[in-house]
């Protein structure tokens, strides 16, 4: 049993409480309560504990190569077939991608993740690489395998052996392969995540009107450029968002209109939302980094609600990943923050949300 300075108690309905002086017991599942025991705890003042903290969408294995490219466009880095992330993953020997990718557990682990939804590049090798890498660790990452050729054959396959596909973009599809898709999501109960106007180009082709073709088996990742209307049409049809905004300042140089997401679609009782990582070549695999990014992307526009904001990027960054992927939540898992500052703040949950990506966390599992 252990104290701690605050609780945020997130619930998948998108309730966000911050609960002072809480005692955590771990044994059954983590539970908390205001009530501590004489004796016999560790205190761990000036932390906060939060849910472990979740990527839904992001690209581990291009871990391999930090900065590759840097001088290079967003497509010819990732595009696919052709883009380099495609070609350096080609011709690494397999030993070294393993090296190379055996240190993510412990990146992660520092950074409080302990779930995420990662695209696996190489089909069904791929998966295996994840599968490895991550065994044994207490970190949950579940893959969304690309195949090694583009095509709707070989996305469906992969879609009926392991419940879950990453596209590309949905352009490069006719529409009916993303119906045939969607059929076979449906059959085997499974997800297909897609980049959704990441780009402008993608933007001005229309493309979110491709992707809400794959309905309830899609998730929409980025959506950078939209707003209004068109968030409302992918939180009407299709399963959920992720947003991914220090990725898109990076590659594109602006971030998603997070405010028209707090407007447009949680005060309206939207819950699938969730934030990715993206690339891990080219950014930090930080959740609170993303839930930082898409704070300072939004407060100026929020100023009469940033509270409500804050529960919003927390929601996203823990508890959201279930509305939009398939892993349940270890329910042993929990991260702590030290945020001592967080004791005498005025708000205690944007502390969280400004300054948690910086601080020293420690991950708490059953047993």
């Amino acid at each position: 049993m252990l104290r701690v300075e605050f609780y945020v108690d997130v619930s998948r309905e998108g309730e966000v409480r911050v609960r002072e002086n809480q005692c955590l017991e771990l044994d059954g599942g983590p539970s908390f309560s205001a009530a501590c025991p004489v004796r016999g705890f560790e205190d761990y003042q000036g932390f906060m504990a939060l849910p472990s903290l979740c990527s839904a969408h992001s690209h581990l294995l291009d871990y391999a190569f930090p900065e590759a490219g840097e001088e290079k466009t967003i497509e010819e880095l990732v595009a696919l077939p052709g883009g380099l992330k495609y070609r350096l993953l080609a011709k690494t020997p397999r030993r070294v991608l393993l090296e190379r990718l055996s240190l993510l557990p412990r990146l992660l682990g520092e950074k409080g993740v302990g779930i995420v939804y990662s695209y696996a590049e190489l089909g069904d090798e791929g998966v295996s690489i994840l599968r490895r890498v991550f065994s044994g660790t207490g970190i949950v990452v579940e893959p969304y395998p690309q195949p090694l050729r583009p095509g709707l054959r070989d996305y469906a396959l992969l879609l009926e052996k392991y419940g879950r596909v990453g596209l590309d973009v949905a352009t490069s599809f006719e529409d009916w392969e993303l119906e045939e898709l969607r059929r076979t999501a449906r059959r085997v109960d499974g997800i297909i995540q897609v980049h959704v106007s990441e780009t402008p180009s993608l933007y001005r082709a229309r493309d979110y009107e491709k992707a809400v073709v794959l309905g309830r088996a899609g998730v929409a990742v980025h959506a950078t450029f939209l707003a209004g209307d068109e968030l409302e049409e992918i939180a009407t049809r299709m399963r959920g968002l992720v947003l991914c905004p220090t990725s898109n300042r990076y590659h594109v140089g602006v971030g998603p209109r997070v405010e028209e997401v707090y407007e447009r679609l949680w005060r309206k009782g939207y819950r699938s939302l969730a934030f990715g990582t993206d690339n891990a070549a080219w950014g930090e695999p930080s959740v609170l980094g993303e839930a930082r990014e898409a704070y300072l992307l939004a407060r100026q526009h929020l100023l009469g609600d940033v509270d409500g904001l804050a529960e919003m990027l927390v929601y996203m960054a823990t508890v959201g990943c279930e509305n939009v992927g398939p892993a349940e939540r270890s329910r042993g898992s929990v991260v702590l923050v030290e945020l001592p500052e967080a004791k005498w703040s005025e708000r205690p949950l944007v502390t969280l949300v400004k300054r948690g990506a910086y601080r020293r966390k420690i991950t708490l599992r059953e047993g």
